[in-house]
């Protein structure tokens, strides 16, 4: 990944992409829903399988982190330092050179399935997902009258077509067969392209960001705005209640009425991204227990061959650093290809090892700049 990213840099000075011209606006780069938390919380160290805060300093991170350190090495500790430091310089800059990955990629890419980068809803869309989100656009049209539930309202008239397993988490039909085949095979033709990419986060290395492959204007913005958006707001949005709620919890406590979810009535932008996993490689086999950096979480298994990688979930915003890693304290959710799992971001959970073949899962962090501007 490295490497990829520096060779962007050579490429670049051939032709300046900064000199293209771009009006999209990129609303997750809006400084205005910027946390500064943003540049020490949540760094994800995988040698200690935990997320940590990290200021910049040694000492306060060594003060803060010595149980977890004790019987490490110095050089394994000056490892770990280095990686957090290159992770903290990364979120400094990343908006920018994003954007200019984004508009190198823009000029030079040759697609492989131009379709995907045009959302069809009848082709790319399983007609299950279209009914659901028609069935959640009339309930919350009816709550809007009547205060009706649309929650219920909706769980009950598509009840063959969404699942809930464990409270909370909801399992549906998302995209059609076709659409998850030319999703992963423009993935597999974009890595081999040598395009510049960038790894979606700290703990998924085996990825690429949606953003910078071009996928967002026309095909995950109205995804999200005319489909994902109204399908969260149905079903989460009973708790979205700003007046007393903490939406932004450290790593080091439980957030405040977990159970509800602000900002689910007013996803507005998202930050997606797909993460690859192969028993094949020694890389992204499984996903350490964490909550997310979203409102609202869809996660759908675009496929692939593969056994293993199931996600388990534990409580609504159990605090990640503490808890046991025990798998028989979670609910194990089945992952098929072309299902989503929607979940309230601080809904904690952890993927098991894929423990053969590969898939590929697209997610989306769904967000809300009222949410967010809130905090």
């Amino acid at each position: 990944r490295r490497v990829r990213t520096f060779s962007f840099r050579a490429l670049s000075s051939v032709a300046s992409p900064s000199s293209l011209s771009d009006d999209y606006v990129w609303t997750e780069a809006d400084p205005s829903l910027q946390c500064a938390c943003r540049l020490t919380d949540n760094f994800f160290v995988r040698r200690l399988r935990m997320h940590v805060s990290f200021d910049g300093t040694r000492e306060a991170f060594e003060s803060a982190y010595a149980d977890a350190l004790e019987g490490l090495s110095e050089e394994d500790i000056a490892e770990i330092l280095a990686e957090l430091r290159a992770e903290r310089r990364r979120r400094e800059t990343h908006f920018a050179e994003a954007r200019e990955r984004r508009a190198f990629v823009k000029a030079r890419y040759r697609a492989l399935h131009p379709d995907v980068f045009t959302l069809n809803p009848e082709a790319h869309l399983d007609a299950r997902f279209r009914e659901l989100a028609s069935a959640c656009r009339r309930a919350l049209a009816d709550r809007a009258k009547r205060e009706s539930d649309a929650k219920a309202t909706v769980t009950n008239e598509c009840a063959d077509v969404i699942r809930q397993r464990p409270a909370g988490v909801f399992a549906f039909p998302v995209f059609s067969e076709l659409f998850c085949r030319k999703v992963r095979e423009e993935c597999a033709h974009f890595e081999r392209s040598g395009m510049p990419l960038t790894r979606p986060n700290t703990m998924n290395d085996n990825g690429l960001l949606l953003f910078e492959l071009g996928m967002y204007e026309k095909t995950l913005d109205p995804f999200v705005r005319d489909y994902v958006a109204p399908v969260a707001s149905a079903l989460f949005g009973d708790g979205d209640d700003f007046s007393s709620e903490t939406t932004s919890p450290t790593i080091f406590e439980k957030p405040k009425n977990a159970r509800r979810s602000p900002g689910a009535t007013t996803i507005d932008h998202h930050r997606s991204f797909l993460v690859r996993y192969d028993a094949a490689t020694d890389r992204e086999l499984d996903l350490a227990y964490h909550y997310d950096d979203a409102e609202i979480t869809l996660n759908v298994n675009l496929g692939g061959k593969f056994e293993g990688g199931e996600l388990l979930f534990g409580g609504s915003g159990e605090d990640a650093r503490f808890e046991s890693h025990v798998s028989s304290n979670r609910t194990p959710v089945t992952h098929h290809e072309g299902v989503g799992i929607m979940h309230r971001g601080a809904h904690c959970h952890e993927a098991t090892p894929t423990e053969s073949g590969k898939r590929v899962n697209l997610i989306a962090w769904c967000r809300s700049s009222d949410a967010r501007r809130r905090r």
